[in-house]
């Protein structure tokens, strides 16, 4: 059950990098892309981990995760910063603050957290307690989990092949 936990956690710092930007990105939709957040916060980490280690610039590490971690946040941070700067002459409604939308919209929030919670909390255990599911399909399961080592036991990327 820890496992879980710390997904969840894990998810939950990558919604919270991921948010400035999805706030910017998603601006017209009427939850500002809160609920997309967690996703993208999730895609960019890994495909920034992913370039950047395929360029030679990281390792494969925890240290690296969380520079490309960084790297997300501070993007993310300066396009939010940039979508001020350029909607000041705007409607002064739709471009309140993401700090101020976060505390009017408090109930959208709240609604978006406790349906990811629970959906990730029971598929989580449903697939912990189903283990049946996973080797009654044949060697493709071995192969994915040979793939998966690869990718943990390279420095770099392209993973080293299985």
């Amino acid at each position: 059950m820890l496992h879980i936990f710390r997904w969840w956690l894990i998810l939950q710092v990558l919604g919270w990098v991921a948010l400035p930007l999805a706030y910017r990105l998603f601006k017209w939709l009427p939850g500002r892309g809160y609920a997309f957040a967690k996703p993208l916060g999730l895609l960019l980490a890994s495909y920034t981990l992913w370039i950047l280690t395929s360029f030679g610039f990281l390792r494969n590490t925890r240290a690296g995760i969380v520079f490309a971690i960084l790297v997300v946040a501070t993007v993310g941070g300066w396009f939010y910063a940039q979508g001020r700067h350029d909607d000041e002459s705007q409607d002064r409604e739709a471009d309140l603050p993401l700090l101020a939308f976060l505390g009017q919209h408090k109930g959208l929030v709240l609604t978006v957290e406790i349906l990811f919670a629970v959906a990730f909390f029971v598929w989580a255990t449903l697939r912990a307690y189903t283990p049946a599911k996973i080797m009654s399909s044949g060697g493709e399961k071995f192969m994915e989990i040979a793939f998966l080592n690869a990718i943990l036991n390279s420095s770099h990327f392209p993973p080293l092949d299985p």
